[in-house]
């Protein structure tokens, strides 16, 4: 026992002197510190407000990367002391998974100091923090570094390549010297080699490049700290009166306001106009989705094929309730040039909106609750952890057409065509942020315009944090979708976690208490909204939320649909489910991803179900099931001579109650 205490203070030791000699929050806080405060009286406020929570991934990978033995690396020199730089992709180097991979002897020394942080953090063990959790994450440490050093990565391939491209137009001989041809091509290899000497933090100034190592991790998320400034989106501002230029970082919630397409912003106190975007952002791939209009639901990966709105129950075969997006373009780095002082501003400003994006992931971890009142149901609420928040440039305010012009390849920014005949694309922006976040639908029975709505979850967010005792601006609030009943959301505005809206889900009479506290903030000429909140404070909160019986059975028959007119095994499958109201399948004969097969039915996020009669068995069908399990995919097989109800039952995880 002696020796396992010694071991455990040479780590805390050890652990000590990394956070003292780096700035920030790194070291996490007292019990005290994030332990939910009682309620604090209406106009009071708290020398002590709690921020949000801290992140137990991000306080555990801190300490993986200690036990690793790379807090001198991340203390000297800049990150190309992680990767292999004379390889194009920049993989990390191999003594660094070596070390990443953890001892045993290591591994044992974190289970063991684990139960005393989560004491020092107000935590209690659960399924999210518990030994195989801990395993887990330890396993997955190369994953997380590889991705936290992704937009270094490819900020540096891009400046190689513009490097690269220059010094070929320089050095073929083909440009007369002196001309603007050849004077722009050195200006470009100069401004690459800066850029480079930026993100290898080579500056005079240590750290002023924002990539000193610890500081740039912290800011992707893998360190703590910087909670505010987390997975930023970055724009080199170039200036040859600054040696060349400098990189700076936006948050994402406000960025595509601040740094959106040919936007005038100020640094320094100098003025630069966004003209483009840096390689390789501008011939990245478009993502697609499906946007619930009503509810701001962003349907992504196979989830945007669903017929149903997972949030509202708005049928989204209706093309009035939903909008498909094809052209979805998420820039990670943005360039800028300086301006003259007299240069007017362009104030039109930027289209942009706020939804909720839902993957199968996400779905799998919701939860649901409602408030009634007698018969009426007046708001169904979701609590989503580790969601993903939504910003979506669709275009100038006011423009006849959504969309931003790109040209090709080089990325630069236009209004209309762009000259010359150079290949363009139009395209929408997209920056997404994980926070826990809660959605709130409002019902009919509250009667609310969006006005209303808009003043009831301000109200709504300005109690959470009064009654948590947080830090102004720790909760945001956003009016999601479109018409009078939009879609609500509180989420965590610096990302992350956030118990307090965690709490108003799985425990219905907080969220009765926080509407009680709302009602005594809201404004009295906002009488729609208090009166809604008077609704709500004296309403009946219940949890889990049955599906409403309706969009039951309208589901069922968008199954049938898709099954055709022939189901076979597969309609007297789901009709059994129906009848004992048991979860129905997400999809009917939806292709799998990769393989050129349409099982009858999918479970989201990766149970595939096959239905076989005597008709439908065929050869193959056994290798084709195979492969999806090789893939990591679940099976469900039912055959039409077996007893369904025992077949059915033998999967209560699957099936359950409907959700």
């Amino acid at each position: 026992m002696d020796v396992r205490l010694t071991c455990q203070r040479a780590v805390v030791e050890a652990l000590s002197q990394l956070i003292s000699s780096s700035p920030g929050r790194f070291a996490p806080p007292s019990a005290a510190s994030v332990e939910p405060a009682p309620a604090a009286e209406p106009g009071s406020t708290s020398a002590h407000a709690p921020a949000q929570r801290p992140s137990l991934r991000v306080q555990l990978q801190a300490r993986a990367l200690l036990e690793a033995g790379l807090a001198q690396r991340l203390r000297e020199g800049g990150l190309q002391r992680l990767v292999q730089e004379e390889q194009r992709g920049l993989p990390l180097q191999p003594e660094v998974l070596a070390r990443l991979a953890l001892a045993a002897e290591a591994r044992a020394r974190i289970h063991l100091a684990w139960p005393r942080l989560l004491r020092a953090l107000g935590r209690r063990a659960d399924e999210r923090s518990d030994a195989a959790w801990v395993e887990r994450t330890l396993d997955a440490m190369p994953q997380s570094l590889e991705q936290a050093l992704d937009p270094w990565r490819a900020l540096v391939r891009g400046a190689r390549g513009r490097l690269e491209q220059a010094t070929q137009c320089l050095d073929d001989g083909l440009l007369r010297p002196a001309s603007a041809a050849w004077q722009q091509a050195q200006r470009s290899r100069e401004e690459a080699l800066h850029q480079l000497a930026l993100l290898r933090n080579e500056t005079p100034v240590a750290g002023a490049s924002g990539f000193e190592p610890r500081r740039y991790l912290r800011a992707e998320g893998l360190l703590p700290g910087a909670a505010r400034g987390r997975h930023p989106l970055r724009v080199f501002l170039a200036s040859e009166r600054s040696g060349g230029g400098s990189f700076i970082a936006r948050p994402r919630a406000a960025a595509l306001r601040e740094i959106g397409p040919l936007a005038l912003l100020r640094h320094a106190g100098r003025r630069y106009r966004v003209t483009g975007l840096l390689a390789p952002d501008a011939t990245a791939p478009l993502a697609q989705a499906t946007l619930s209009r009503r509810a701001g639901c962003l349907l992504l990966g196979a989830q945007r094929w669903r017929e149903l709105c997972p949030l509202s129950g708005a049928d989204l075969a209706d093309p009035a309730a939903r909008e498909r997006l094809h052209d979805l373009l998420d820039a990670q780095a943005y360039r800028a040039e300086e301006v003259a002082a007299g240069v007017a501003a362009d104030d039109r400003g930027f289209a942009v909106a706020t939804a909720l994006g839902l993957d199968d992931g996400d779905l799998e971890r919701a939860t649901h609750a409602a408030v009634q009142c007698g018969a009426d149901t007046l708001l169904r609420l979701c609590f989503v952890p580790d969601a993903q928040v939504v910003q979506l440039g669709r275009g100038w305010r006011g423009a006849a057409e959504e969309g931003f012009s790109l040209g090709l390849p080089g990325g630069e920014w236009s209004v209309g065509t762009p000259q010359g005949g150079q290949p363009s694309r139009r395209v929408r922006l997209w920056t997404r942020q994980r926070a826990d976040a809660l959605h709130l639908q409002p019902q009919a029975a509250l009667g609310l315009d969006r006005d209303a709505a808009l003043a009831l979850v301000q109200a709504l967010r300005a109690a959470v944090e009064r009654r948590y005792r947080l830090e102004r601006g720790t909760v945001a609030a956003a009016a999601l979708g479109e018409g009078d009943a939009p879609g609500l959301l509180l989420y965590a505005a610096c990302g992350g976690g956030l118990d307090a809206l965690a709490r108003l889900a799985a425990k219905p009479r907080a969220f009765q208490a926080v509407a009680t506290q709302a009602l005594a903030l809201c404004p009295a000429e906002a009488s729609a909204a208090c009166d809604a909140l008077a609704l709500l404070a004296a309403g009946t909160p219940r949890r889990p939320e049955p599906v409403d019986e309706t969009t039951y059975s309208i589901h069922l028959e968008h199954l049938r649909r898709e099954l055709g007119d022939e189901p076979g095994a597969a309609g007297r499958f789901i009709d059994f489910l129906h009848a004992q109201g048991l979860r129905l399948p997400d999809t009917a004969r939806q292709r799998v991803p990769g393989l050129y097969l349409r099982p009858d039915f999918h479970f989201a996020p990766h149970t595939w179900v096959f239905c076989d009669d005597a008709h439908s068995v065929r050869e193959g069908d056994a290798a084709q099931r195979d492969a999806l399990w090789a893939r990591g995919d679940e099976v469900f097989a039912w055959h039409d001579g077996e007893d369904l109800a025992r077949k059915v039952a033998e999967r209560p995880d699957l099936f359950g109650l409907p959700r």
